[in-house]
């Protein structure tokens, strides 16, 4: 059970060095100072739109996937070679049009991931321990995000750049080999989807919220509240720090570390 889960201590470990840490040096680097918070919410917001168009149809291409490494092999392979390159290209911009390229790719290549990996409980436990499963999942992607904001935290502080990326593509291939290694072999519990509702996936899914009960249309609005308050603090603490408080970006990015 726990290697299935294990790729959400390397999700979680990307998405607290990348935001605010990464982005925020580069923007920092990059951007005239008057438009460094506009970019770094343009950067943040591209990077969402991405994940919310990736998803959806990488879920769909892998549940018809016939392979002779498996539906979920495949783009989870995939994901964690390009997420490698993403970061690279994003340490190495010199340009703003290179960090909004890498941002996008970045953004492609982890949700593709993370759509093959999603599948994986389903796909490999038992329907009694999925609540079990969804705990720990959500562990290991909260152990991820306060290692990610520790690592990437100290290094900045330090003037090095390139070490959380580098520790992040590390830790991604590492859980890669380690989740190929468990789920080789193993039966795939869930019936596969024919073409017809894999298509009509979209369709279903908005009718389904159409006839869902108002509890749970207040439940979608208190998470999108909620989200969009913590990512709002989130992406522009440090500027905030820098800004109000007079921090230096070192000190800034030591303080938020802790």
């Amino acid at each position: 059970m726990i290697g299935v889960g294990l790729f959400g201590l390397a999700i979680g470990f990307n998405a607290a060095t990348l935001d605010p840490f990464i982005f925020s040096e580069k923007v920092r680097l990059l951007a005239p100072p008057s438009m460094k918070n506009t970019l770094l919410g343009f950067i943040t917001i591209l990077a969402l739109l991405t994940a919310l168009m990736v998803q959806p149809l990488v879920g769909q291409w892998s549940d018809h996937t016939r392979s002779r490494w498996g539906k979920r092999a495949p783009y989870l392979a995939a994901g964690v070679v390009g997420l490698s390159f993403a970061l690279a290209l994003i340490v190495l911009a010199d340009s703003l049009w290179l960090l909004i390229l890498g941002t996008v790719l970045m953004s492609m290549f982890a949700n593709t991931t993370q759509a093959a990996w999603q599948a994986l409980i389903p796909d490999h436990i038992p329907v009694f321990q999925h609540g079990t499963a969804a705990g720990a999942k959500t562990v290991l992607e909260l152990t991820g995000v306060v290692a990610g904001i520790a690592v990437v935290g100290y290094f900045l502080s330090q003037g090095n750049v390139w070490a959380s990326p580098l520790v992040t593509s590390l830790l991604f291939f590492v859980i890669l080999a380690v989740t190929l290694a468990v789920i080789h072999g193993r039966p795939v519990l869930t019936a596969s989807s024919s073409p017809q509702a894999g298509q009509n996936a979209l369709a279903r899914m908005i009718s389904g919220v159409r006839k869902s009960p108002p509890a749970f249309l207040w439940w979608m609005l208190n998470r999108i509240l909620f989200w969009s308050a913590a990512i709002s603090v989130r992406t522009f603490i440090l500027n905030y720090l820098e800004d109000v408080f007079g921090l230096l970006p070192a000190e800034a990015e030591a303080l938020s570390s802790r």
